[in-house]
């Protein structure tokens, strides 16, 4: 009996061998579409109406208020330039606004891509094999929650599917290498168009299709000259454009960054692992070194082949470029962030795909028919830890859009409705404050019933500390000297208090929009992070100096912190995290129209 490429022995007999093909390509499919299912069942379920922070900034353009041109599809948003991501927003909500019509996207997009690569390991191999279920579970279980239920998670979407096709290529590479070397370099040429997650892995993608353009430039038949040539050139050009990402960037200032090379490369282990699904999480460090020992042994994979199969050495060159492509973009991703934070969990999965694929390709038979195994065993052990954390993070978001709409159903006013839920939608209250009204006006679901807040009156505080902290401070204006400045103003009576505004200007040397964060405290409190809040640059950079789309052109930024009736006494006002100048034109307590003078001398007695 012989035994095929991949470790696997075919069955005897031509029909029953063919009932088994049909039982394990059904097993297989079944797989597809259960996980494809249960991601549809988890959006109709738990998908939400309401955008999501990020997904705000979109509010703006979707509603056709403000108007959409090249300049605002290539500006920054945080670290990325994302033109494709927001045209595929816009696309989606063309025939009307509801934002979980990306999130029906992305499942569908993704089910798409699997079942894609499902076909082809079949066809590379010659059979089906029950371990391709791997592929569907990885890229579709329902740990990938934070994500599904993100609209604006297109953007890491967009890039995913790019990947998924470049492998999808290799896995399916014809028996000339510039057709593939074509199709991967515009992938490369449309990753820089996704954002950072995308631009990362444009120099080992452009680099493959180079070479292999280089290699056949001077074939005789000429449409595989023809191609060579084009893979050089879209080589070249999505080299260019991932250099064109870095002109005007700006960096997002006070931005995270994990403490030393040791603390850099221990995130990015946890990123890498991650892709297998926050699961992994609970018994880390295990999970870590069992993943870099798969990842070791698709290593090998590779190695056998290129020694063993020299006329498979550009396609081996491919997925060796595609995989260190991703090992690099983890290793940016824990530079800088949290290694389980779960919606890296899309970035990575496509690496373990690819560790699939080589073992399919290129491993020795044991070889091949452990490493298939170990990820299919591994990713079905994760499955019950990754629906949990996936469902758990489900609720707890329903829930919180769920009382949002109802209180806006209920009639709560806008700026009550800012107060109670903005730790759900945005970090800025005035995003909300001046978005929501838009897609009131749109009819956008519950938001047709948002009530504007009622004119509130204006208690204006002394713009003269009782006391400060690294900064110096003349009339209504501060020299910052240090690292944590600040400055504290209190009222001569505690009020009650539906919200904060202040108005600023502000200057520092790095030319970076500043880290404004104010605390508040009523009759016997100390500040404390739970009775603050910040504006600090987040989304758009064409907001990050006056927060919202709307101030945009304002001589100074106004930031407003809503609150839901609750005592103040003193404020304090933490101007930035670095030396600069500070003019604070205005700082102003609002209240209820109600609230009268027995009420404001009655909060100190509280």
């Amino acid at each position: 009996m012989s035994r095929a490429d991949d470790g696997s022995v075919p069955f005897p007999g031509r029909a029953g061998g063919r009932r088994r093909r049909h039982l394990t390509r059904a097993v297989v499919l079944l797989a597809w579409a259960a996980t494809t299912l249960a991601a549809l069942w988890l959006i109709r379920s738990y998908g939400s109406n309401v955008p999501y922070t990020d997904g705000w900034d979109m509010v703006p353009t979707l509603t056709r208020e403000q108007p959409i041109t090249l300049e605002w599809l290539w500006s920054q948003h945080n670290e990325h330039r994302v033109p494709l991501p927001r045209l595929l927003l816009l696309a989606l909500h063309g025939a009307g606004i509801d934002f979980r019509y990306p999130m029906i996207f992305n499942a569908l997009a993704t089910a798409a891509l699997a079942l894609a690569l499902v076909v082809g390991l079949e066809r590379a191999r010659g059979a089906p094999a029950l371990t391709d279920a791997f592929v569907p579970v990885a890229l579709l279980h329902l740990g990938h929650a934070v994500n599904l239920l993100w609209g604006w998670q297109v953007q890491f979407y967009a890039s995913t599917l790019l990947v998924g096709l470049v492998l999808l290529a290799l896995l399916r590479a014809s028996h000339d290498p510039t057709r593939t070397a074509v199709g991967v370099g515009v992938a490369a040429l449309l990753l820089p168009l996704c954002g950072g997650n995308g631009v990362g892995l444009v120099p080992p993608l452009a680099a493959w299709a180079a070479w292999v353009g280089l290699r056949h430039r001077r074939a005789l038949v000429p449409g595989t000259r023809r191609r060579a040539h084009a893979a050089i050139a879209v080589a070249a050009a999505s080299t260019a454009l991932a250099g064109l990402y870095f002109v005007g960037y700006e960096p997002v200032p006070y931005h995270p960054s994990n403490p030393g090379i040791a603390g850099k490369v221990l995130a990015a282990a946890k990123v890498t692992t991650l892709g297998l699904g926050p699961g992994v999480q609970a018994l880390w460090p295990l999970t870590g070194l069992a993943a870099g020992l798969v990842l070791a042994a698709a290593g090998v994979a590779l190695a056998h082949g290129w020694r063993e199969r020299p006329d498979q050495r550009e396609r081996i060159g491919g997925l060796v470029a595609l995989m260190a492509g991703l090992g690099a973009l983890g290793l940016a991703i824990g530079s800088s962030r949290d290694g389980f934070e779960p919606r890296y969990v899309l970035l990575m999965a496509p690496l373990w795909c690819a560790a699939y694929v080589a073992f399919t390709l290129y491993g020795p038979p044991r070889l091949a028919a452990g490493g298939r195994a170990a990820l299919l065993v591994g990713a079905l052990a994760l499955l019950v830890p990754n629906t949990r954390s996936g469902v758990n993070y489900a609720w707890y978001m329903r829930e919180a859009m769920r009382a949002f709409e109802r209180d806006m159903r209920k009639g709560v006013t806008a700026d009550l409705l800012v107060a109670r839920h903005a730790g759900w939608l945005h970090p800025h209250h005035d995003v909300l404050d001046d978005y929501m009204p838009m897609l009131r006006r749109a009819g956008v679901g519950a938001f047709r019933a948002l009530q504007d807040p009622p004119p509130l009156r204006e208690v204006p505080f002394p713009l003269v500390p009782t006391s400060t902290r690294e900064l110096e401070w003349s009339g209504n204006r501060a020299r910052l000297t240090g690292d944590g400045p600040s400055a504290v103003f209190t009222l001569p009576e505690g009020q009650r208090a539906r919200g904060l505004r202040l108005r600023y200007r502000h200057k520092n040397l790095a030319g970076t929009a500043p880290h404004v964060k104010v605390f508040w405290r009523g009759p016997g409190q100390e500040f404390a992070h739970a009775r603050s809040w910040k504006s600090s640059a987040t989304g758009d950079r064409a907001n990050w100096e006056r927060i919202a789309w709307t101030r945009i052109g304002h001589d100074a930024t106004t930031m407003h912190v809503r609150l839901d009736d609750v005592p103040i006494t003193a404020v304090r006002l933490d101007p930035d995290l670095r030396p600069g100048e500070f003019e604070l034109l205005e700082l102003v307590l609002l209240c209820a129209p109600d609230d009268g003078a027995a009420e404001a001398s009655s909060v100190g007695q509280r």
